[in-house]
């Protein structure tokens, strides 16, 4: 009867003790000095206990998430004396955190004044602030992720009066402070402050910049209104609720000087590496901070947000494309003309050797670096002259094997007016057609569906002198997005083929797709595109599309494959003949052909019209093994009866 008894009393404590586990704003568990508590829990299940969202804003030295899963929460108010409170916990539990806060509202703890974390278990916390008279404050310990619950002991909890003013011992960081707007620094004084007034004056002993300012317990402030180059006069005196500390002295900061290429008016000279010979490094910053550089607030499009700080420097084009890797820091780039307009841009953290395109050599230019933030650290980059391979000359064809094709490249903004910008795109390699057996081979394709898309495939430079007359040729598809079935193109969806002849300056569409004219889901042969007034230049093609700017239902895939370009017409579409078929296009090894009469002849040319294969079947069905034939485009000429038919096909 007594070990039932014992036990009753034992289950009796457990539930009285979880009744007081409180979680919210409005509930914290009201502690007082001597307060301990050993194997506190919370199940871990996203319930009541999960109840702080969102996380702090201001978590002290800590991450905000480490009150992210469950939150297990005290309130304690000062007496009638400012006071010292400290509280350590022990949590058996890894990723675990221990915040004192001054506010909470709703399920929202924030404004830390003191917090402790750990991502290990069996550790012991502690967090300590000074706090004023009648001052409510919120300690929390909270869990970040796995194990998502709490298991913890208090085994500490004091308070001590605070009798006496803080002491004035706060020294200021006289290091260099950014001008105009300046975060100035000081350590926190013995003697628990409970807050600062601060002087700042341009001369000794004024306070014509911040009067005796009552700036919080903070150890930091930003000032405005300050001149480059220049000593300020300063001084803290620290505070709490018996009073302020006495004899504070004076002390002295010094506004930095931005380098001279701290704006786009300022920018100097830079000298990219020689195309072949790599990189030279180039420092952005001081590591140490406080080199004075600002946000220009000059942004690319390359980031969605502010660019930081950055600088500026000039360069007139020696070659029409630059090499970009990003060093320490993983800064972002800009290159803009010499009114500051931008060209192109590649953003924080760029693939390697980046290529930035579309200005003209002895272009005059201005280049942004800049680091994603406002911490002044150290930013270093390489830039090396980009000389493109020699022109290609017809015949080619790209098949997309290897995406995005060799010397190929994109980017993924840009009106057909203004060019293309950045270099990537949201163009991808694919099965055409979304064929998931690959039967039709790889391809490119891009997915049209909300608005404001304008997506590049750009080629290399293609050598348009050895002949008067070039064709273009490649084959289409539209598909709903990710599945091979029919799909209609949006309102205003567009796709364009472009050419042109001054190195990407200036682009002109030589053939398009939209809703009127579509292709099909399955592979066809887009209208061949004569470009024989082009003989003679030095071209570049782009493959661009858009999903305009009405935001359609239409959620679709855009395909292409078989780009090329060639000296004498492919376009095979009028000369077909009824009832025959070949299979599979594009062919690996055998190629399979069905008539409904005796294929007299089969021939095989390739795309300088030379015949590659002859034979004479004299039966209906029919297979020619193609494995020994090089990979590219073929024109097969067949005689049925008496018919005679042209068809485009692909070797693998």
């Amino acid at each position: 009867m007594k070990k039932i008894t014992l036990l009753i009393t034992f289950l009796m404590t457990i539930i009285a003790f979880n009744a007081n586990a409180q979680f919210g704003c409005a509930t914290g568990v009201s502690i007082s000095d001597g307060y301990t508590a050993s194997g506190i829990t919370t199940p871990g299940t996203g319930g009541a206990e999960d109840w702080n969202s969102p996380n702090p804003t201001s978590s002290c030295s800590s991450n905000a998430s480490y009150w992210d899963d469950d939150v297990y929460m005290f309130t304690y108010t000062a007496g009638g004396t400012d006071e010292e409170i400290s509280m350590t916990t022990f949590t058996r539990n890894s990723w675990n955190g221990l915040g004192i806060f001054t506010t909470c509202s709703g399920t929202a703890l924030d404004d830390c004044i003191d917090s402790d974390s750990s991502s290990s278990s069996s550790n012991s916390l502690t967090v300590t602030a000074s706090i004023t008279a009648g001052q409510t404050v919120y300690i929390a310990t909270g869990q970040w992720g796995a194990p998502n619950d709490l298991d913890f002991d208090v085994t500490a909890f004091t308070v001590t009066q605070l009798v006496n003013p803080p002491n004035c011992d706060s020294t200021v960081d006289a290091g260099l402070v950014s001008p105009n707007s300046g975060t100035l620094s000081w350590t926190a004084a013995t003697g628990n402050p409970t807050g600062y007034f601060i002087s700042v004056g341009s001369g000794t002993g004024l306070s014509d910049i911040l009067a005796n300012t009552d700036v919080g317990n903070v150890t930091s402030y930003d000032v405005s209104g300050l001149s480059e180059a220049t000593t300020y006069y300063t001084t803290i005196t620290p505070y709490n609720g018996n009073g302020n500390a006495t004899g504070c002295t004076e002390q002295t900061f010094t506004t930095s000087t931005p380098p001279a290429n701290d704006t786009l008016a300022g920018a100097t000279p830079i000298v990219p590496s020689v195309a072949g010979t790599g990189c030279s490094t180039f420092t952005f910053a001081n590591s140490t901070g406080g080199d004075g550089t600002t946000d220009s607030g000059l942004d690319g499009t390359c980031n969605s947000t502010d660019t930081g700080l950055d600088r500026f420097y000039s360069w007139t084009a020696t070659s029409i494309g630059l090499i970009w890797n990003d060093g320490a820091s993983n800064p972002g780039i800009v290159i803009r003309d010499a009114s500051g307009t931008e060209i192109t841009c590649a953003g924080t953290f760029a693939g390697e050797d980046t290529l930035l395109e579309g200005w003209a050599i002895n272009d005059d230019l201005i280049i942004q670096v800049y680091d994603y933030g406002t911490a002044d650290q150290e930013v270093t980059f390489c830039l090396e002259e980009y000389i493109p391979p020699a022109a290609i000359e017809p015949p080619y064809l790209n098949d997309f094997s290897t995406f995005p094709g060799t010397d190929w490249s994109q980017a993924g903004s840009g009106q057909i007016v203004d060019g293309p910008s950045g270099t990537s795109s949201d163009w991808v390699a694919t099965n055409f057609a979304n064929d998931a057996a690959h039967a039709n081979g790889s391809g490119a394709k891009m997915n049209l569906y909300s608005n404001a898309d304008q997506e590049w495939l750009i080629s290399p430079e293609f050598d348009l002198s050895g002949s008067a007359t070039f064709f273009l040729n490649l084959d289409v598809a539209v598909t709903g997005w990710n599945t091979s079935g029919a799909s209609a193109m949006g309102s205003d969806d567009e796709v364009h083929v472009l050419i042109s002849i001054d190195s990407g300056g200036s682009w002109t569409s030589v053939t398009s797709f939209d809703a009127s004219n579509q292709p099909g889901n399955t592979r066809e042969a887009a209208s061949e595109v004569d470009i024989s007034a082009y003989a003679g230049e030095i071209a570049r093609f782009a493959i661009w599309a858009t999903d305009g700017s009405t935001d359609d239902a239409e959620d679709i895939d855009f395909h292409v494959d078989n780009f090329q370009v060639t000296a004498s017409g492919l376009s095979v579409e009028d000369n077909v003949i009824q009832g025959f078929s070949l299979y599979p296009n594009p062919v690996n090894d055998r190629l399979h052909l069905n008539a409904l009469d005796n294929i007299e002849e089969l021939s095989v040319y390739n795309l300088l019209g030379q015949e590659v294969l002859r034979t004479q079947p004299k039966v209906s069905n029919t297979e020619v093994d193609m494995s020994n034939l090089p990979t590219g485009m073929y024109v097969v000429k067949v005689k049925v009866g008496e018919q005679l038919g042209s068809y485009r096909i692909v070797k693998k």
